[in-house]
């Protein structure tokens, strides 16, 4: 909800600015009087950056001019993990390298708090993206139709404290082709 200072008709002395013989208390002789009035704005789902909702002729009002519109435009708020393109989310996710290599099956929380697993097959390689159709944003004016979640995977390398642990020599041969 919002609350707004907005100009309406004086009711006092009919928007005239004076009563018959000396000038109005309310107005002071404008014919508008300050008023709050509550404007609720419903953002449709999948309404983003620029979008715009108006309320017309619910601004100020003067005498002999158009009454003024109201104008709301929407700016959508950074999200640390995912990023709008369109009606597409993209987001990075880190998993670690027995996983790309063997595949598995990798959970996390979606943009709208669900939880999403997702099974991987193996040998991801680090920058490689996968797609997955109705899991991006809503598409504006649909019925329940939604854009792609793009995901790109990086690898999350082991601590130095498992580095140190293990036979450097045996690593080495195993990733030699």
């Amino acid at each position: 909800h919002f609350v707004m200072n907005v100009s309406k008709p004086c009711t006092t002395c009919n928007s005239q600015g004076h009563i018959i013989v000396s000038m109005c208390v309310c107005c002071s002789g404008s014919g508008y009087v300050d008023t709050k009035i509550h404007l609720t704005l419903d953002i449709p789902a999948g309404a983003g950056t620029n979008f715009q909702i108006n309320f017309i002729n619910g601004g100020n009002e003067c005498r002999g001019k158009k009454t003024g519109d109201i104008c709301f435009v929407v700016k959508e708020k950074k999200h640390k993990n995912f990023i709008r393109k369109g009606n597409d989310l993209e987001t990075t996710l880190q998993i670690d390298i027995p996983t790309a290599l063997f595949g598995g099956i990798i959970e996390f929380r979606h943009l709208n708090g669900s939880v999403i697993s997702i099974p991987l097959k193996k040998g991801i390689m680090p920058g490689e993206t996968i797609t997955i159709i109705n899991k991006g944003m809503s598409i504006l004016n649909s019925n329940n139709e939604f854009g792609e979640l793009i995901i790109t995977f990086q690898l999350k390398m082991p601590t130095n404290k498992w580095i140190d642990s293990v036979n450097e020599s045996i690593v080495r041969q195993i990733f030699q082709e």
